[in-house]
């Protein structure tokens, strides 16, 4: 059986390294909702784009080519929300308790550990993000997702009919 060495590390050595991974977490988690954000508002801006384009060619489709339209507008949305998407909530989810479990070390959520007001720095709820699903943020974005492949869909299976 190995023992590995442990590196003897001083407290404020410690606090340095913990606030440094803090600012790396919070970095990446706005990375993150960067790149949702991007990418939802350009989707919806393609989708919507595509559904007027299709509107203005006053091309009328037939049922073979509405049914193609519609399983790659599937496709690319399956792919974007269930694989591309869901991968970075997943990563976003897990940053979030890396960075709740630092704050906890460092004594956000313990109440007068920085003064005598009786109260946390960080609220406790904080304490438990990437665990609970009580988030807006990807909902919102999901939201846009659904509605431009909703106005799309609409678009090429009633355009025309209407």
């Amino acid at each position: 059986m190995t023992t590995m060495n442990r590196i003897e590390i001083n407290s404020s050595a410690k606090i340095n390294i913990l606030q440094d991974a803090l600012k790396e977490r919070y970095h990446a988690q706005h990375v993150i909702r960067e790149r949702v954000q991007n990418v939802s508002l350009w989707t919806l801006g393609i989708l919507l784009a595509a559904a007027g384009w299709l509107i203005q060619t006053k091309t009328a489709l037939n049922a073979g080519q509405k049914w193609a339209f519609s399983l790659v507008i599937a496709a690319a949305f399956i792919v974007l929300r269930f694989f591309y998407l869901k991968d970075l909530e997943r990563g976003f989810e897990t940053q979030q308790k890396v960075a709740a479990r630092i704050e906890g070390i460092l004594g956000l959520y313990e109440k007068e550990f920085f003064d005598d007001l009786g109260e946390s720095v960080y609220p406790l709820k904080w304490k438990d993000a990437g665990s609970r699903k009580d988030g807006r943020f990807f909902k919102s974005n999901y939201l846009l997702l659904y509605t431009g492949f909703t106005i799309l869909i609409i678009a090429v299976w009633f355009y025309g009919c209407l």
